[in-house]
This record gives C-alpha cells, structure tokens and sequence, in this order.
C-alpha cells in the first residue's frame, strides 16, 4: 500500500504519504453507515480503536503493529521493537512494533514455528528419505514424492530430515511454491536465488549482481551465459560486465532452464545436494517443466529431491 500511495499522482509537488496501523482481535460488526460510496459498516470494539491509535503513533510511510499482530506474524517479516507506549483510550501499555519489510526465511513453516515438538509415528518416512540419502550420496541420485492433506505434516517430516543431517557435509536448495505467484514464471527458483544471495532491500543493483555472481561461482566457474539469463530472470542489470544474449523469448526461457539444470549439476558434483520443493501444487507451468528436467537429471547425480504436495495435484 505504501508503495502503491507514494506512486500516485498528488496534483502537487510533494508525492502522498500515508501511514498503517495494524492491531489484531475480535470487533462486533455492526449496523451499516453513511450514504453512497461512503457506505460502510460500523465495526466497535478495542481492537479498531488500537489500529487507529497505532496509525496515529507512525511516521509517514511505515507500518506500525501491536505486539499480537506481531506474535502471530513469526519470522515472516522484520521489525524493529519501538518498546511498550502509552496508548490513548487503552487501559494498559501497549508493545509496538514497525514492520521493516518482508524477512529472509523462505518457509511459512519455518517462520510461524514457535517450537519444534517431537515428531511422532513418522520413522517409517524418515528412515526412507534417510536410506534414500544414503544412495544419493554415493551417486544413485532419488526423488521422493510426499503427498498429504494440509496440516498433515509433509513439512515437518521434510524438516526433520534436514535436521538430522546436522553438520554433515552437504549443500541444501529450498523452493517454496506460492499459491499468490502461480502465475509467475520461476518464481519458486527467482526466491530462492534471492535468499541464497542474500540481498537486502538497501542493496544497489551492482552490489545484486556481484552477490549473484557469487552464489553461482559455487557451482561453474563459465558464467558468461549463466549470469546474464539469471540476472534477467531477477530483473539485475548487467551493465558492461555481461553483454546482454541476443535471444527470442522462447530460446531465452530453453536456455534459462538448462543453465538452472547446469548449477545443480555444479553444486552435486561438489557436494551431496538435497533440494527440497514445497506446495508443487501451486507451481507455475515454467516452474514444471524446469522440475520435469531435474527430475530427468537426478538419477546419475549426488541429489536427493524431495517434493511435497497436496491430494489433488497429478504429478506428471
């Protein structure tokens, strides 16, 4: 929102501003107000009047939040603790936080995680996906499918095996499936580039590149192909440093999916490599079919894949 408000044209020379309060509780909705456009229903209670109060205690252009609002949030974004304020109109001082922007962790699961609680009656599917990275690391590369209702746990069990790898000498790639990016190409692969480099909001375009070229030197030394088509994908300019491809779209996306192939490669012939993929349901169409190449590949590779998905999507 405050991305979209400051875009807007004010009619003056100064650009609009706007600030959020967020508090989270039950209201009572009540009888509808006003006339026209203006019509609205009537919603009482403690937890508006907090919102408003909070809306009131931010500066222009940042998101404020009570500290339920935060405590249900997790690790999903960063803030910075503003302390415990006296609040007009609330009996008791409020914690408040600002929300500085979306976090690093790709996971929901990991970042709505209070505490990690024993994993019961699952040994049978996680001496599987034990004995299965065993043969990955020898070479006979596996892919294994865990299929499940919501909340049945498929992450957990995912989680569970990462954990038990411990210290062990490996390297791990994690792609989270979006059901708000379903429709947008490699996303799964542009967020977990992202979180591998590292990049930070404040980051300049050259300081994205070199963080880029860095994560894929782990895999290839020869990236006078891989930086510019990836780089592409996350929307880096390369400037000098990589002369743009003279591609079609088409050969461009072809060429995209096999350098993404090209660094699994890479890394596996390094390491062993698990590569975990969460909620294939939502993927996208490119998404598939760059998981239907890996797939193709993983059999002669140190690679362990591990896919989680719901009842209703039909793996190919």
């Amino acid at each position: 929102m405050i991305e979209a408000v400051a875009k807007l044209d004010a009619g003056s020379a100064t650009s609009l501003q706007v600030r959020v309060g967020i508090a989270t509780g039950l209201v009572v909705v009540g009888d509808l107000l006003g006339e026209g456009t203006a019509r609205e229903q009537a919603v009482i209670g403690e937890t508006p009047n907090l919102a408003a109060r909070l809306q009131g205690l931010a500066e222009p252009n940042t998101v404020v939040i009570a500290d339920n609002t935060r405590r249900m949030l997790g690790s999903l974004f960063d803030y910075r603790d503003l302390g415990t304020l006296p609040i007009a109109g609330i009996d008791y001082p409020v914690h408040v936080w600002r929300v500085l922007g979306a976090s690093l962790v790709g996971s929901r699961f990991e970042a709505l995680r209070v505490a990690s609680t024993p994993l019961i009656g699952r040994e049978e599917e996680v001496a599987l996906l034990t004995r299965r990275w065993e043969r990955a690391k020898a070479g006979d590369g596996s892919v294994v499918l865990i299929v499940g209702e919501p909340g049945i746990g498929k992450s957990r069990i995912a989680q569970t095996m990462l954990e038990q790898l411990g210290n062990e000498p490996h390297t791990r790639l994690r792609f989270f499936c979006s059901p708000h990016h379903q429709h947008s190409a490699l996303y799964p692969s542009i967020a977990q580039l992202e979180q591998a480099a590292g990049f930070r909001r404040e980051d300049t375009a050259e300081t994205r590149l070199d963080k880029l070229v860095t994560v894929l030197a782990l895999a290839s030394k020869e990236l006078s192909e891989a930086v510019p088509l990836l780089a592409d994908l996350l929307s880096i300019p390369t400037g000098d440093r990589y002369p743009p491809l003279n591609l079609t779209p088409q050969k461009r996306k072809e060429k995209t999916l096999h350098v993404q192939v090209a660094q699994v490669e890479g890394l596996a012939a390094r390491q062993p490599l698990l590569m975990l993929w969460e909620d294939i349901h939502w993927s996208d169409p490119t998404t598939l079919e760059s998981l239907d190449l890996l797939i193709d590949r993983a059999a002669t590779l140190r690679v362990l894949m591990i896919l989680t998905f719901r009842p209703e999507f039909t793996p190919p």
